[in-house]
């Protein structure tokens, strides 16, 4: 990617298994654009079921047929990703096209369906061009069809924060095609996780993650193999599946997961979560509020529950005084952590409730005592 692309940097650290790693990093949706970690929400695109025909400006197609092919020699897939980052970066979307397969186009409706997206398309998977700390995973699935898994730090709505975003391609007789609008579920179904990107797990815990029957569903944690995996609990309607979590390095996990239909279409999307030990209800008020006074709202996010950090981030001026804990105490199962302003002229207290039943331990209230 920009200014240099993904492929050259990739080729070297392809791996055995079919991986492809780049650099040290994290939520991708099935239409194109990226969700990202609850901090820096990214923009959601409605990819409507019926759309006018191709406009007689659009591009020539140059898509092949819907043909099984092999699987795409090693560093194609993210080579094909690449490419059609770039050109929606650049705003060329008619070379953006061109990298689109025909399962895609075929759902979404034509070239002017396409172009009514270009500000999504910018604004969420063109983001990627300016990602940092930024690691490319290349995972093939079999069949032809492979699945890139981008992770790092994106310019989604703000600061660059981490974000993960997958992406699907197929293998055509004349080269590797994106198709991110191709779907394994009804328009108005999404693949829902349990907890949301973005909140801290405990290493070993699940994502929980809920959508129809009758559908396979393939998970990928972090750099491991894709696996098949079955519900845990069958739901009206539909199904719910567990993917266990470990801890991470980096201390951040991703979980990719790609669900296919009868038919052979597939949607992907990718989540990332805070992997955590749980850690003493004192220790999660001191990082808390260093986090506050830091202005590390991706911390504060991951050691506290959102109506916590709204308090926090509503205090004011109080963020930029010196806070010193003073003590804590436990109480009908949450821990009350008091810190003293030990500026010159400090009188305020600042009382951070964790709550001491629940793993990981979270911030559950911030005010001023």
């Amino acid at each position: 990617m920009t200014p240099a692309r993904l492929l050259p940097r990739a080729v070297a650290a392809l791996a055995a298994a079919g991986t492809l790693t780049l650099g040290l990093a994290a939520c991708g949706d099935d239409d194109g654009t990226s969700a990202t970690v609850p901090s820096t929400p990214a923009p959601s695109t409605t990819i409507p079921a019926t759309t006018a025909p191709p406009s007689t400006n659009a591009p020539p197609s140059t898509a092949p047929p819907p043909t099984t092919a092999p699987d795409t020699e090693p560093g194609a897939a993210a080579d094909a990703v690449d490419r059609y980052i770039e050109a929606i970066a650049a705003g060329d979307l008619q070379a953006a096209w061109a990298l689109v397969d025909e399962r895609s186009r075929d759902a979404l409706g034509g070239f002017e369906a396409f172009e009514d997206l270009g500000s999504a398309l910018s604004e969420g998977i063109g983001a990627w061009s300016g990602a940092e700390e930024l690691a490319v995973r290349e995972v093939p699935l079999g069949g032809g069809v492979a699945v890139v898994v981008l992770e790092g730090r994106v310019p989604l709505e703000g600061p660059p924060a981490p974000a993960a975003q997958a992406v699907l391609v197929r293998s055509r007789a004349d080269g590797a095609r994106v198709s991110p609008f191709e779907r394994a579920l009804p328009e108005d179904e999404a693949i829902r996780f349990d907890p949301e990107p973005g909140r801290s797990l405990q290493a070993g815990e699940p994502v929980t993650i809920t959508l129809l029957a009758g559908r396979t569903v393939t998970a990928i944690v972090g750099s491991g193999a894709p696996t098949t995996i079955e519900p845990t609990q069958e739901i009206e309607g539909g199904a719910i599946y567990e993917v266990p979590v470990p801890a991470a390095p980096s201390g951040r996990q991703t979980v990719t997961v790609v669900v296919a239909d009868d038919e052979g279409d597939r949607t992907a999307v990718a989540g990332l979560w805070p992997v955590v030990a749980s850690l003493p209800a004192e220790e999660v008020a001191q990082r808390f509020v260093e986090a506050w006074t830091g202005a590390d709202t991706e911390a504060m996010r991951a050691l506290a529950e959102p109506t916590a950090v709204d308090q926090a981030q509503a205090l004011g001026d109080a963020v930029g005084r010196q806070w010193a804990l003073a003590g804590c105490e436990g109480a009908a199962g949450s821990v009350y952590c008091r810190f003293a302003d030990v500026g010159e002229g400090g009188r305020d207290e600042l009382v951070v409730r964790v709550a001491n039943v629940q793993e990981p331990r979270l911030v559950t209230e911030v005010r001023l005592g």
